[in-house]
């Protein structure tokens, strides 16, 4: 009975509700960065990959199939799709993806539990105003999502049929909502088996169908298809598993590394920012650590990720909510460890679970560890100070990135497009073709031609986006050679009239530069791998150079 008590439903708190005019002027200065930001923001492979997925696959089962070897699934594709067919330019999923972010900050700044500075202080951090805001990706989805799930928990039993309906969804947003939303599940159910809220039997067994159908829909677009290229091939390995079980030193890092981007998502100035994590620098950079005592070097670690260690006791005056959090944050964690590491944008979940766990705490009364003296300082007000420190931290993360994403190309791919287009290149006479072939979407998604592609050297075909399969493992790194082979075979007996041949990596290869004139060359892209280099044919078709 004492365990019943413990998590019992309780009346939420009253939500610290923005005074009716701050909240419009909040938004309508979100709003105005937001715009700034994403007419500077050059979208990169990533953000054209799922927009050209959306065009070119015809009907929902390749769209399906296209989900197993993208780990992505397709809610993001069915919003882009009518307008990426209708012609429209990717401006449009760009004001799209920006209304989704804007709907779940209203609902953050209607019914989160927080102070009015801290509400603002997140609604201008990193995270939400620029990874999930000026990048193109379907993680805003998952956070709108999220955020419903949060201002729908109070009412979670008399409503078990929404609620359900949000998880389901949630695990349909991204591979990290399907984790999340599992976890959600299960405590959906140890909060009903725990609650004396037992009523609507048939409600509920409609909730739990809703949740293992949506479920079941997530796990069947991710499954890996036979084929499937692992995510650490992206780095060159060679025929590498799909699970990474190594404990090398390097590879176990992948946990601290996500603990602290989460947390302090500082980048490092300059035009390499997006990725790096500037709290990892100073002291490595300077070589201070090198030749230091290994006990040095773990309290340096221990003292990055103490923001990290410190969100567990905190959370743990709540039963429920401290088991979700932890779960959570312990199934992304063997996420990042064991199929993909990742980056800023996936790390960014563990802190959002953080804001999460805090905001549905509310519904729950403390539980005996609370009481323990060991746990005085775990305290609320303790909690706020470690709450808003954090958001500042993350206030000067989003203002070092905007800035930064203002001031250098994020991609090329925009001055690319131009200069193709500048120089009459895209017509019917001028073959292209790229090699990596996952650079040209990102110039390809700027071309007025609703039907433009690119030969792709690695798969011997004409195409605007990737498919990650053992084809493009065993061919992303072709001699320069192979590559001209490839696309003299590609044009053979043809009356093409201009050859051209995009690339991003510098070469002294003599062949090269023997048979093709580099003709553009453009600025070093925030994304290294980004920036283009565009060389044409110079002997004319039927004839050999000299």
């Amino acid at each position: 009975m004492e365990a019943l008590a413990e998590t019992r439903q309780v009346p939420a708190a009253a939500s610290s509700r923005f005074p009716g005019g701050w909240l419009c002027l909040t938004l309508v200065v979100y709003a105005a960065a937001s715009i700034v930001g994403i007419l500077h923001h050059e979208p990169w492979r990533d953000e054209a990959q799922a927009w050209f997925i959306a065009r070119d696959c015809p009907d929902l089962s390749s769209l399906i199939r296209a989900a197993g070897y993208e780990g992505h699934t397709i809610l993001w594709h069915l919003v882009l799709m009518p307008l990426a067919r209708s012609g429209l330019p990717f401006f449009s999923a760009a004001l799209v993806h920006f209304g989704i972010i804007l709907a779940a900050l209203l609902l953050f700044l209607r019914h989160a539990p927080f102070s009015l500075h801290q509400k603002a202080l997140f609604v201008f951090g990193y995270y939400v105003l620029y990874e999930y805001n000026l990048i193109v990706r379907n993680y805003a989805l998952s956070v709108l999502v999220l955020f419903a799930l949060a201002s729908l928990h109070p009412f979670r039993f008399k409503k078990p049929i929404a609620y359900a309906a949000l998880i389901a969804l949630l695990a349909n947003t991204h591979l990290l909502g399907l984790v999340i939303a599992l976890l959600l599940a299960l405590t959906q159910l140890a909060d009903v088996r725990l609650s004396d809220n037992r009523r609507g039997g048939w409600r509920r067994g409609l909730a739990v169908f809703l949740i293992a159908a949506g479920i079941a829909a997530s796990v069947y677009q991710l499954w890996p298809p036979a084929d499937v290229m692992p995510p650490t091939a992206h780095r060159g390995g060679v025929d590498p598993p799909l699970l990474n079980f190594s404990l090398s030193i390097g590879h176990l890092s992948v946990i601290t590394r996500s603990l602290v981007g989460a947390f302090l998502p500082l980048p490092e100035p300059g035009p390499h920012f997006w990725n790096s994590r500037l709290v990892h620098v100073p002291l490595q950079a300077a070589g201070l650590l090198d030749g230091s005592p290994w006990a040095v070097r773990w309290a340096y670690g221990t003292l990055l990720v103490l923001p990290a260690l410190l969100s567990v006791p905190f959370l743990a005056r709540k039963t429920i909510p401290g088991l979700f959090y932890l779960g959570s944050v312990c199934s992304l964690l063997a996420l990042f460890f064991l199929v993909y590491e990742g980056g800023l944008r996936h790390y960014g979940f563990i802190f959002l679970l953080f804001i999460f766990a805090l905001w549905i705490s509310r519904d729950y009364p403390e539980n005996r560890l609370a009481a323990r003296p060991f746990m005085d300082g775990f305290n609320s007000k303790n909690r706020n100070r470690m709450v808003t420190a954090l958001l500042l931290v993350h206030v000067a993360a989003a203002a070092v990135a905007f800035h930064h994403d203002i001031k250098y190309d994020f991609s090329s791919g925009r001055r690319a497009a131009a200069f193709l287009q500048d120089e009459g290149l895209i017509n019917a006479r001028t073959f292209i073709a790229a090699y990596p072939s996952k650079i040209a979407c990102s110039a390809l998604v700027h071309i007025k031609d609703p039907a433009a592609a690119v030969f792709m050297v690695e798969y011997q075909r004409m195409g605007a986006h990737m498919v990650w399969n053992k084809e493009y493992m065993d061919n992303q790194a072709l001699p320069v050679a192979t590559v001209i082979e490839r696309v003299d075979a590609a044009v053979a007996g043809k009356a093409y009239e201009r050859v051209v041949l995009i690339t991003n990596s510098k070469t002294a290869d003599r062949q090269l530069h023997e048979r093709y004139q580099l003709i553009a060359s453009f600025p070093e892209a925030v994304d290294r791998q980004e920036s283009f280099r565009i060389y044409e044919l110079r002997a004319p078709l039927n004839q050999k150079p000299d």
